[in-house]
């Protein structure tokens, strides 16, 4: 028998073995897998087939369910997409991909005031005070000191005088 285990191009793995697959098949490819987890190099198997795992990789990355269907090499199927999306192991596999794409990109509120920190700093070296500004606004509304007022008085139709409701049925502003 042979088994064959590949590293896709996420990261990813997957174990491919021949068609007679017996119980000790099936116990050196949970063994495989288990010793490639315990590395850490991956926290949830791989897809059964490559182009599920193209399809959960594009759908990781913000595809829609018939665009990532048809980029992983399926016809454009709508009904079949969300039926591959539904699927135990391909969801799961999505899950993964995103909670990797989302850890390395951990932003946090402290990093957020750094960067703007980091933008006024430069924008002083290179002596241009409006950017500076700005990115002290930023940090004023990062931490809270600075509110923007915004005009969010919301009224009714029955709350409106009959000359407002003209101006906007025939499409004016009131500015």
């Amino acid at each position: 028998m042979l088994l064959t285990m590949r590293v896709l191009f996420d990261g990813g793995y997957q174990i491919t073995a021949s068609p007679l697959q017996d119980a000790c098949a099936r116990a050196l490819f949970t063994k495989a897998r288990h010793a490639y987890m315990a590395e850490g190099r991956m926290t949830m198997p791989a897809c059964k087939t490559e182009r599920q795992e193209r399809f959960a990789l594009f759908l990781s990355r913000g595809l829609s369910q018939i665009d990532a269907y048809e980029a992983a090499g399926y016809r454009r199927c709508g009904k079949a997409a969300s039926r591959a999306a539904r699927r135990p192991g391909v969801a799961a596999r999505v899950r993964e991909l995103r909670h990797r794409a989302a850890s390395r990109t951990h932003v946090t509120l402290a990093s957020l005031i750094e960067k703007a920190e980091a933008a006024r700093v430069l924008a002083m070296q290179n002596n241009q005070p409006g950017a500076a500004i700005l990115a002290i606004k930023e940090i004023g509304i990062l931490t809270g000191l600075r509110v923007e007022k915004r005009d969010s008085s919301i009224r009714t139709v029955e709350q409106m005088s009959d000359d407002e409701l003209i101006r906007i049925a025939r499409g004016e502003t009131s500015h």
